[in-house]
């Protein structure tokens, strides 16, 4: 995973890359929590290798409120950042509104990710971002209650709510529900 996040770290950051910043490069995305240290030592290890000083601009955590914020940024054809850390959907937004620069000149490694996801990251058949990580969608279950997961949905309702009327859970099903595109995120699960 990190060879990835190097290699795409560093990918992106060439494309970013402008004569307009020649002494170092501003990167935006998250910097809370794991990912903000996993991050600071990517940036670390890009800066020792290539003389390029990177500063970390941090944004929100809501991909909502990040999205608004990169619009506002972008519009105002502001300088920094220069990497941006993007949402998959908003890649083909973003390359249609001319924010971004094509990648495919500097010649990414494309067998080292997954086809779909280079897909994800292409607008009119240019690349134009690579995945940092991918997100899949995922059912946990709680092996300490549950023999096996449900394989259905009838399944789930019915086991959700046999644990919830036995007093062995308090909700038999939880998700990101709130009216963000998390909400969206689940239900296109």
């Amino acid at each position: 995973m990190l060879r990835w996040a190097a290699l795409s770290l560093f990918l992106i950051t060439i494309a970013g890359c402008t004569d307009q910043q020649p002494g170092g490069l501003t990167f935006s995305g998250s910097a809370v929590g794991r990912e903000a240290d996993l991050l600071r030592i990517q940036l670390a290890r890009f800066s020792a290798a290539r003389g390029i000083r990177v500063d970390i601009r941090a944004t929100p955590d809501s991909a909502d409120q990040r999205h608004q914020l990169y619009v506002q940024w972008l519009n105002a054809r502001s300088p920094a950042p220069d990497v941006l850390q993007l949402d998959v959907v908003w890649t083909p937004e973003f390359a249609a509104a001319g924010w971004l620069l094509p990648l495919d000149r500097f010649g990414p490694a494309r067998e080292a990710f997954f086809p779909a996801t280079l897909d994800a990251n292409q607008w009119r058949g240019t690349l134009y971002g690579l995945p940092w990580f991918v997100d899949v969608g995922m059912l946990y279950w709680r092996t300490d209650i549950f023999d096996a997961p449900p394989d259905t949905f009838e399944a789930l309702t019915t086991t959700a709510k046999r644990a919830m009327d036995e007093g062995r859970v308090r909700h038999g099903f939880v998700y990101q529900g709130a009216r963000y595109e998390g909400l969206v995120t689940v239900f296109l699960e």
